[in-house]
């Protein structure tokens, strides 16, 4: 709760960014998965993923847009 993830695309300007929340209302929970839609990119499309965490420490992993689901634990 309260990492801050970017996804970058390594040959365009665009990024994408979503915080990892708790929840909202009563009873609220909120799952810890994130999506990001990368629209018509190439399956070989380079991309970043930063992790911003609570701590103010950050970590940053380079993959391709075909990967599907990357893992990122926290140092």
């Amino acid at each position: 709760v309260g990492a801050r993830i970017t996804l970058s695309s390594l040959t365009t300007s665009q990024s994408q960014t979503s915080e990892i929340t708790a929840g909202s209302g009563y009873l609220g929970q909120s799952e810890a998965a994130r999506w990001f839609g990368l629209g018509p990119a190439a399956p070989e499309t380079p991309i970043s993923v930063t992790v911003r965490w609570p701590d103010g420490s950050s970590t940053t992993t380079r993959t391709v847009a075909g990967d599907g689901k990357v893992l990122i634990p926290q140092p």
